[in-house]
């Protein structure tokens, strides 16, 4: 974007009373009682807000994928289209047919039509923000010396931004009391709510993942991201690191151990444990609980939504709505002409929605 005359001017006295300059503070807090300042400071601050919100630490963008939705509020279709096999017959000349594979045809025969099946899925952003709290009376009142509250405000707008985009994927998947079955099923729960204490539970999970199928076709998952609470990747980790497990056997019917090899533990898929903060600050008793969700699959599983072209947080400051009587522009500190507030605000427009639960299974680790 380009920047004005005064946009220009406006940054520079900015940064020159943020390093401490006691005219440039002056100036400052002069400059935001009788001219239009804050307004011209919107692309230094949203410049601001842009680098906060980057040096966020997150985790989400590797477990969801990225979507965009063109309204605000209101769910779309997921533009994703499928075939299916369901018009071949099991059996074709004698020769069982395999779902994913080609059927039998015999001479002259007309060949089987696949369907075309298009999804129910849904996906939506909502709106999102909060009322800024840059409090530039106090700037002015202290002689600009408090400058530091623009800067400090938006840290925060930025901070709170990127954790709502953090936290929303993890909703879909718990709730204050448990696993968000509406939106999981329980297809894959585990049986037994196993704690990952070991290769060959880890080796139970996997294989429990492997074991459904989409449009018909069993899917085969090469990469998992496994979403544990805080402190509980240190151990999942020792686990997985245990690819070799030692076994003695008796012969004979004899409890004397006589035998002894050792066998490789092989996955068949790379794991990727992700301590997540969002599933004890949902539920604080997730424990040993753990969610393995599939990555890079046919079909996406869980997304991040966001509005075509405001893919990120924007902040907004509100011109007065005032006139002075005798005319001239009323000074931004006289506010606006009900309440004499200043309006300043940030938005961002996010959504995350499950679509294909397909591979994700689950277990609160309590192994019962």
């Amino acid at each position: 974007m380009r920047l004005t005359e005064s946009q220009k001017k406006a940054a520079t006295l900015f940064k020159a009373a943020e390093s401490g300059d006691v005219n440039a503070q002056l100036r400052f807090a002069e400059s935001i009682s009788h001219t239009d300042l804050p307004t011209q400071l919107r692309p230094v601050i949203n410049t601001i807000l842009q680098k906060e919100y980057d040096q966020v630490e997150t985790t989400f963008e590797s477990y969801t994928s990225k979507e965009t939705v063109q309204t605000i509020g209101e769910e779309e279709a997921v533009k994703v289209y499928g075939f299916n096999q369901d018009n071949i017959a099991d059996l074709n000349h004698g020769e069982t047919f395999l779902p994913g594979t080609l059927p039998r045809i015999g001479n002259r025969q007309s060949y089987p039509q696949l369907g075309l099946q298009a999804t129910d899925k849904k996906k939506a952003a909502y709106q999102y923000g909060e009322a800024f709290g840059i409090d530039w009376q106090t700037i002015v009142n202290s002689r600009g010396a408090r400058v530091d509250l623009v800067r400090d405000s938006v840290t925060e707008f930025g901070i709170h931004a990127r954790q709502l985009e953090d936290s929303k994927p993890v909703k879909n998947l718990v709730t204050a009391t448990g696993f968000n079955t509406a939106k999981l099923g329980t297809a894959g729960a585990l049986a037994g709510n196993p704690s990952l204490e070991d290769i060959v539970a880890i080796q139970a999970a996997l294989e429990k993942a492997q074991s459904f199928k989409i449009d018909g076709t069993p899917v085969h998952f090469s990469k998992f991201v496994m979403l544990v609470a805080p402190g509980q990747k240190g151990r999942v980790q020792q686990a997985l690191s245990g690819r070799i497990i030692k076994k003695t056997k008796g012969t004979g019917g004899s409890t004397i151990d006589t035998v002894a090899f050792e066998q490789t533990i092989d996955l068949g898929a790379e794991i990727t444990v992700l301590e997540n903060r969002w599933l004890t600050a949902i539920n604080p008793n997730f424990g040993r609980g753990f969610i393995l969700i599939p990555i890079g699959g046919p079909r996406p599983v869980l997304t991040r939504n966001y509005l075509a072209g405001a893919e990120r947080p924007s902040f907004w400051v509100k011109s007065s709505n005032s006139v002075n009587f005798s005319g001239g522009a009323v000074p931004f500190m006289d506010g606006d002409f009900d309440s004499d507030s200043i309006s300043t605000k940030v938005r961002h427009v996010y959504g995350s929605d499950l679509l294909w639960t397909e591979g994700i299974v689950f277990s609160n680790g309590t192994n019962t």
